[in-house]
């Protein structure tokens, strides 16, 4: 049988960015979630994966080599800094009614949710046709610790600074960390994607 010649495809950009809460975490399963947010335009993303690794050694050889996944870390920027949508991802307080309306407490007790965290992946062949790459994290916690607040004063020219948030990454109930799938169209992605947190 001959092998099936693969040509360029890279990694060209990033779109969207969402977060879903955990609603349920049935045995054996993936999780069911709540109605997904979006977090805005995404920036950035970069996936970091931890392991557990051991050599087993006899007859002054390396006979075998084990490396297994312990959990994953997604450190993501987006061009969104919104009160409301940071306290859900950090678990502080938000008030959209009463004395308090529109306003994010933050307390020392606050623990970020469980849920699930999904961009595209925006890549390019040597064809220069599109590829939109959906990826879902299906059992994610933000880091208390990656929550950043910049400010500066405005000089001579403008510094944006982009909305950062570094995501823990678990195994669900399944015992699976992540799913990919590749599309032509965008919104064939964002469907997908879409579909995992349940929305039809």
């Amino acid at each position: 049988m001959p092998v099936t010649y693969k040509t360029m495809k890279v990694p060209v950009g990033m779109r969207r960015s969402y977060f879903g809460v955990i609603a349920t975490e049935p045995a054996a399963s993936h999780p069911t979630y709540s109605a997904p947010v979006s977090m805005g335009e995404a920036v950035s993303g970069s996936l970091s994966v931890t392991t557990a690794s051991a050599s087993i050694y006899g007859d002054d050889v390396d006979l075998l080599d084990i490396e297994e996944f312990v959990n994953a870390q997604m450190d993501a920027e987006t061009a969104c800094d919104d009160l409301e949508t940071n306290a859900l991802i950090f678990g502080h307080t938000y008030s959209s009614t009463g004395d308090n309306a529109d306003e994010e407490i933050s307390g020392g007790d606050d623990a970020p949710p469980v849920g699930a965290y999904a961009y595209i992946q925006h890549l390019i062949k040597k064809d220069k046709s599109h590829v939109f790459r959906g990826v879902f994290f299906y059992r994610v916690s933000a880091m208390p610790s990656s929550e950043k607040e910049t400010a500066a004063t405005k000089g001579s020219s403008l510094d944006p600074k982009m909305y950062p948030v570094s995501f823990k990454i678990f195994l669900d109930n399944a015992g699976k960390w992540r799913a990919r799938k590749e599309f032509t169209t965008q919104a064939d992605a964002e469907a997908w994607i879409l579909g995992k947190y349940g929305v039809s």
